[in-house]
């Protein structure tokens, strides 16, 4: 699905949420490219959250960071505290730009999503993890 997203302050217009299968569950693909902005990553956010899924492989090999600060990220961590049914999957993200892998890092400690949300190098490891949390979901389940 492509979305266009008119708001004045984003940088990316589009993105692509795919399914890919990665062990016995579907997976919501979201690979993000250009310059982003935080309007970019709040929309993003809604998008999933009303999705609902299980699990979600963000990748962020080709994104520019663009203007985001750490007063930024709060702000999208505070969205993120309000996506009750996004906060409940598995969230890998794929960063091999060290600035961008570091903003998300701190991310994942200011929005205190350690457990769901993990942030990777490489899509190898990045995948890895979604089939053990995949795995561990389902005991826990059962």
């Amino acid at each position: 699905m492509m979305t266009s997203i008119p708001t004045p302050d984003i940088a990316i217009q589009r993105y692509v949420i795919a399914s890919l299968r990665i062990g016995d569950r579907d997976v919501l693909t979201v690979p993000l490219s250009g310059t982003v902005r935080t309007g970019s990553i709040t929309a993003l956010l809604e998008e999933l959250e009303a999705r609902g899924p299980a699990a979600v492989l963000i990748d962020l090999t080709d994104l520019d960071v663009g203007l985001i600060s750490p007063a930024d990220i709060a702000r999208i961590a505070r969205r993120w505290a309000g996506a009750d049914r996004l906060r409940c999957a598995n969230i890998a993200v794929i960063a091999p730009n060290p600035v961008v892998y570091g903003l998300n890092r701190m991310f994942q400690l200011v929005s205190n999503a350690d457990g769901r949300l993990s942030v990777f190098w490489n899509r190898a490891d990045a995948i890895d993890w979604l089939e053990v949390s995949s795995d561990q979901s389902e005991g826990s389940a059962s």
